[in-house]
Parts: C-alpha cells; structure tokens; sequence
C-alpha cells in the first residue's frame, strides 16, 4: 500500500468452525488514510483521495460500524475525524463515476445490438448508483454487495424506495424478448439518483 509501512498483516483463522479474516492496521496507518480524505485533498484535482486502495477504503467502510476493545476512546476520536473528513464525498464521487462510466457502456452496447451486455452494463450502473444513494445517506458498504439490500431496507429513500429498488434489483419487470425497455427504465434510475444525490 502506499503507506508507511506499506505492507499489511493480515492472517485467516477459524474459532468454532466460523472463518475469520484479520487485518492489523497501526495508528499511523489509519492516520495517514484518514489524511488522504481531508476536505482540502478532496477539493484538490490530484487528490490523494484518488489514491485509495480496496484495502484503505474498506478500512474506512468499517470504522463507523467498529466495535472498541478499550475504553473506546480512540475510536471516538477516529471517528470524529472521519466524519470530519471527505469520506463520504469520496465514496459518492467514486461510486458515481462508475454508475457514469457504465451508462455510457450501455449506449454504445445498445448502439451495436449487443443487448446482452447492454443488460449486465445497466445492471452494474444500477449497483454503483445505489451505493452512491446509501453514502449519501450515511449508509457505506460499497464493497460488500451483499448487504446493499439490507441497507436499502434501512434507509427507503424517498428518492428510490425500497420496494422499487427491490423490483429493479431483481429484474422482475425484465422482458427478455423486450429487453432494451428494462434497460433504459434502469439506466434512467440511475441518471435521476445522479442528478439528485448531493456531493
């Protein structure tokens, strides 16, 4: 990692049958992450927010959910920087980069014929522009896919409900010998989760 030490100790073990993954972070570490997402980095066009790694951005996914193994207060400070700091602005740019970049998959693939991937293209776009929704609103995971529709439960935005969240997620008004009606039904989710969702 682009850290000082740049290398992460991490171990797997399994206590009652139950597999664990640990990583051990230093203090210095996670300080200087939490330096790379300042509000001053995040105004800054070459950014060292732009630099996040998988590992870096799924350690700040989990501080707000962390549990102390102390007295608690080094975690309250921690996360009082984080939520200081650009965290959730970088997660919303990040995931709003994607849902764009996968759109624009969409008409060039719908432009070719290729439907197919046209469909797995809106569905990506669709994930990444709900994950820029739940930063919006507090709710971070954006790795971890597999609890984007507990957290929309959580959440029921007014901008994408739950319920109309869930019918897109699992396609139940996909035609497959009309597939291009789904597809631009969910590319314009997206583009309105887009406009709408604050920075």
């Amino acid at each position: 990692m682009a850290l000082e030490p740049n290398t992460l100790q991490y171990e797997g073990t399994f206590v009652d049958g139950r597999r664990w993954d640990v990583e051990y972070w230093t203090a210095s570490q996670l300080d200087q992450v939490l330096a790379k997402i300042t509000p001053e980095q995040f105004a800054d066009e070459q950014g060292t927010w732009r630099t996040l790694s998988y590992h870096e951005t799924a350690l700040l996914e989990r501080l707000p959910y962390a549990a102390a193994a102390d007295d608690g207060q080094w975690l309250k400070r921690t996360r009082a920087s984080l939520a200081s700091s650009a965290h959730r602005s970088v997660l919303i740019v990040n995931s709003l980069k994607q849902a764009d970049s996968y759109t624009e998959d969409v008409a060039g693939q719908i432009a070719r014929g290729d439907l197919h991937s046209a469909v797995i293209a809106a569905r990506t776009a669709f994930s990444h522009a709900v994950d820029a929704l739940q930063a919006s609103l507090g709710q971070f995971g954006s790795l971890w896919p597999k609890w984007r529709a507990r957290r929309m439960q959580i959440l029921d935005p007014e901008l994408l409900p739950f319920d109309a969240y869930w019918a897109i997620e699992t396609m139940r008004s996909f035609d497959p010998d009309n597939p291009q009606k789904w597809i631009e039904e969910t590319i314009a989710v997206c583009q309105r989760i887009s406009m709408e969702v604050t920075v």
